[in-house]
């Protein structure tokens, strides 16, 4: 007789899989579409940039000569009378920075806001001024393979003879001339590497009437300023096509704020930092290149791109080596999580499979696994990063780090160098640091004690009765998410404030002393109650009861906190900058800045027009476009491309991608010391950070400011955090399948323990053997830049050869073969 009830759940069955397969096809579908027409978008923006640099003639043909243009923004507040400052803001009113800025032979722009309460400041800095100074502080640039190919050949007549340096060599598959870098030269300028000027196609500039800017007036002095001092009338110096260009946008970025905040001779001497801290300054940032922006927005913002296909090398070019390097290091882990996910996702539906229980025999060999792919991970981005590190001339960049403007010290003689330099007394670093370490305790001793006040709450729902257990698991792990989430921001407010008070000598230092604080108060915010979960709450029946098993209030908890951080920190990423982007877009569309549209000698001094970055305000407004008369014959003339550019938010060069690494670090914790109790967490994992791949691509682009590019050698402090967690997850893992499940339940607790201590030395002994065959730095990297140090010393330094014939010349004696019948020489 035939089950036609049961061939009815089968055919129910294939129907709902073919119907969710059909879904998952036009979602994929519609993401395609979109994606097309997000790069049809940006292409249409691209020409749009291209078009405006064309019909824009700015003061001196600056662009014209040099290729590139503003490259940084200063904002200053508009003061009236009625208006309380500090001695400090008076001290360092605008007059006085522009008067440092002049004197480091930059330039600037100035001109008003929509509603005249803000003055911008354009800052940029000629070449030869960029030269100059690029040679005087020995910064690296990277040569031109083909040029120094054919200068190594030619060799240098009376100093050094041809190079001849194999290019296929057993050691190592790199070219002996490529990633040279090397300190520039100003008489050697032929051997560096030219790159593309951003807006070559737009060479030829369509006449158009001339467009200056509007005038202004110091608010703080009553003095009026030059829009424009010094511009430059220098021909092209380059040397090279008109199309080339000596420095990347980044390289500029890089020595113009050095100049800015450098206090050597010739340069400005501006400690930004504190002029910000004191309110002297409204804002300091890079401006963006909306062309080099908009071409790594076509390559970069893709729906659909594999986590090792990411166009890091455009991103170092535009956003420095640090941004770079998080979407390195990003990338490569989320590769990596493809092979744990497939494994973990298969180990899920062995135990859906067994009736859903999670104490599967399998687990032990998952553990295995898990600690094996800990290790190689860790490796392998080792590796990446020294041979990174040396592709992108970054090899001992922080021992080169100067100090930061913000240490505090006593003038002294130095022992090293006879120099005066500041000193800051260990003893008192050490003092303050216990003081600060003591806040951080007490703070984690805080955090404890709020995740016991969320079990007791537990305790006493289970106790009245009045819902189920499943419900008070499922409230209590949404509770323990959301403190993750609440408690993360207003501590490293409070731990950027202690770390202030250390007074570390280098922004490395400050940094790393900062992850150190984040971390160790994250730990405990994390992990604290899953450690409970795990080891607490199977020894505790009877005060709290783990309804299903502890396994699977462990699962639940960690699926809560990874759903929980991925729609949250999306939502501060993304969501909450778009909204107040467009308020605050909106409100300078209801005040904008009027001046007097009378052309007559006698109203004016200066003829008030718009900036040359100004925006057709009719595009962006429509019908609501403030450019307008109004009823005192003034005219409106609207938000500038700098205002609203300036309306966006910070992305802080050291805090922002402190904050991007910290979520990932955490969730590396999530998805290897937990992997045992949760196998789908690699899974939930890998979507998380393809997502957060895509979101910190688009908000870098389109939602936040430009950040200031930064040098980089590592990732610093989180490569041994990183550590920690791997090795923490051995014992983790193993004390869950010891422990917690109840896969040895069986057993006796000698025998657990013995199998967790043998379980642990095996996955150790594991975890070693991968560090003990791969080397850290690999072989290539090393031979690379033993010949970038050889080949510099040739072709740079010119250092002669070792002429052989040289060391034996006056060596030689002609021998004596006589024979004495006896030795009189005393001894």
């Amino acid at each position: 007789m035939v089950n036609l009830s049961g061939n009815t759940a089968v055919i129910t069955d294939i129907l709902v899989v073919l119907g969710l397969c059909g879904i998952f096809v036009l979602i994929l579908y519609g993401i395609v579409i979109l994606s097309r027409l997000l790069n049809r978008m940006m292409e249409k923006r691209l020409e749009i940039a291209w078009q405006k640099r064309r019909n824009i003639n700015d003061d001196g043909n600056f662009r014209r000569q040099y290729g590139y243009s503003w490259d940084i923004l200063m904002t200053f507040k508009v003061y009236s009378e009625e208006d309380r400052i500090s001695q400090r803001q008076s001290r360092y009113n605008m007059q006085h920075i522009l008067r440092h800025i002049s004197s480091g032979g930059l330039e600037f722009k100035l001109f008003y806001s929509a509603n005249n309460q803000l003055v911008f400041c354009k800052i940029r800095c000629p070449l030869p001024r960029l030269r100059q100074y690029c040679s005087s502080i020995q910064y690296k640039l990277l040569l031109d393979s083909n040029i120094l190919r054919e200068q190594c050949l030619q060799g240098r007549e009376l100093l050094w003879e041809p190079l001849k340096i194999p290019e296929v060599n057993a050691m190592t598959t790199l070219n002996p001339y490529v990633h040279i870098y090397c300190q520039f030269e100003e008489k050697y300028p032929h051997l560096y590497k030219q790159w593309p000027k951003s807006d070559q196609a737009s060479e030829k500039y369509v006449p158009v009437l001339t467009s200056s800017v509007r005038a202004t007036t110091n608010p703080l002095t009553s003095n009026q300023f030059s829009l424009l001092n010094s511009p430059s009338s220098e021909s092209n110096i380059d040397g090279f096509e008109s199309d080339t260009t000596l420095f990347r946008g980044v390289d500029r970025l890089k020595l113009i704020n050095s100049i800015i905040n450098s206090s050597t001779i010739g340069c400005c001497g501006l400690d930004i930092g504190r002029l910000l801290q004191d309110e002297c300054l409204v804002s300091y940032t890079a401006l963006p290149d909306v062309i080099e922006a908009t071409k790594l927005s076509i390559q970069w913002l893709q729906f659909f791109q594999m986590p090792w296909n990411q166009p890091t090398e455009e991103v170092r070019n535009y956003f420095g080596e640090k941004v770079a390097l998080y979407f390195k290091w990003l990338g490569l882990y989320t590769s990596w999580l493809l092979l744990s996910s497939v494994v973990g996702t298969f180990l899920w539906i062995s135990i859906a499979v067994r009736g859903n229980d999670p104490n599967a025999p399998v687990l032990p060999y998952f553990a295995v696994f898990m600690a094996l792919w800990s290790a190689m991970v860790l490796k392998h981005w080792l590796r990446t990063e020294k041979t990174t590190s040396m592709e992108w001339g970054m090899v001992g960049s922080e021992e080169e780090e100067n100090v930061r403007p913000q240490f505090r010290g006593d003038k002294k003689i130095s022992a090293v160098t006879g120099k005066v330099s500041l000193h800051y007394s260990p003893w008192r670093r050490a003092v303050t640091g216990v003081k600060t370490q003591g806040i951080v305790l007490a703070l984690i001793l805080v955090v404890l004690g709020i995740i016991a006040c969320i079990f007791v709450i537990k305790l006493v729902i289970n106790a009245s009765k009045t819902v189920d257990y499943q419900f008070s698991g499922v409230l209590t792990s949404m509770m323990l998410a959301a403190l993750i989430l609440v408690l993360h921001d207003p501590f490293e407010e409070l731990a950027i404030k202690l770390n202030d008070r250390e007074n570390h000598r280098t922004n490395t230092e400050y940094e790393d002393a900062l992850i150190s604080k984040v971390f160790l108060f994250g730990f405990f915010n994390s992990y604290s109650a899953l450690f409970y979960i795990a080891f607490l709450q199977p020894f505790m029946p009877i005060a709290d009861t783990c309804q299903g098993g502890c396994m699977v209030q462990l699962q639940v908890t960690l699926a809560t906190i990874f759903i929980g951080r991925l729609f949250v920190n999306n939502i501060k990423a993304c969501a909450i900058p778009m909204i107040l982007k467009y308020y605050q877009s909106k409100a300078t569309n209801t005040t904008t800045a009027t001046v007097s549209s009378s052309t007559s000698s006698e109203s004016s001094e200066v003829t008030p027009r718009k900036d040359a970055s100004y925006v057709d305000i009719n595009k962006v407004y429509g019908a609501n476009s403030p450019e307008k008369k109004d009823e005192n014959g003034k005219v409106n003339y609207g938000v500038s491309e700098v205002e609203m550019y300036f309306y966006m938010p910070e992305y802080h060069d050291m805090l922002g991608i402190m904050d991007d690494y910290a979520e990932t670090v955490f969730q590396f914790g999530y998805s290897t010391m937990f992997a045992t109790a949760f196998p789908l967490s690699c899974l939930m994992a890998l979507v998380n950070n393809y997502v957060e791949m895509r979101v910190d691509a688009w908000k870098l682009l389109q939602l936040y400011r430009r950040p200031m590019p930064r040098n980089v050698e590592d990732i610093g402090t989180w490569y041994p955090i990183l550590e920690i967690i791997s090795i923490a997850s051995i014992f983790v893992n193993s004390g869950i399948i010891a422990f917690t499940s109840a896969t040895l339940i069986n057993y006796t607790w000698t025998v657990r323990v013995w199998i967790f201590i043998l379980l642990s030395a095996a996955l150790l002994c594991i975890r070693l053997s991968v560090g003990y065959v791969l080397p850290d730095t690999p072989d290539e990297v090393k031979c690379q830049l033993e010949r970038q140090e050889y080949i510099v010393s040739k072709v740079l330094h010119n250092v002669e050869d070792e002429d052989d014939s040289d060391l034996v010349k006056g060596i030689f004696r002609p021998p004596n073969y006589l024979v004495n019948s006896t030795d009189e020489d005393p001894l």
